[in-house]
């Protein structure tokens, strides 16, 4: 009976971790993009970069990927981050074209993760 116990206990424990990692990932990845789909918005309306806006994705970048590097592939999450790094670059040299590219791309690269890490049996262990 002990052995049941722990067993479930253990099971109970692997299925909470990866249900809350997996909206923890969902919820990142949503925060992130809402903040750079209204940073793409304003700068296609206005034609400027704003410097507060690029170091606004930088700064909730790093706090997210802190945890994110620990249960994502790194493949995924090196190339977001070297779009997030391009975008004081373009910023600073009002770059407004290639801004929107790394903005779209790590768009694209966020919806991905968000889509491959869809709970099912599999996941789960």
């Amino acid at each position: 009976m002990n052995r049941l116990a722990a067993a479930l206990i253990l099971l109970l424990i692997s299925v909470s971790v990866s249900v809350s990692g997996y909206f923890y990932i969902v919820q990142s990845a949503d925060e992130i993009i809402n903040v750079i789909s209204e940073d793409r918005k304003l700068t296609l309306e206005s034609g400027n970069i704003s410097p507060e806006r690029a170091e606004k994705i930088q700064k909730i970048w790093k706090e997210k990927e802190t945890f994110l590097v620990a249960i994502l592939p790194h493949e995924e999450l090196d190339e977001i981050e070297m779009n997030i790094k391009k975008l004081s670059y373009y910023q600073q040299q009002d770059f407004a074209e290639e801004y929107i590219k790394a903005l779209n791309d790590c768009t694209s690269r966020l919806e991905h993760i968000s889509e491959s890490e869809k709970l099912d049996f599999k996941s789960l262990f």
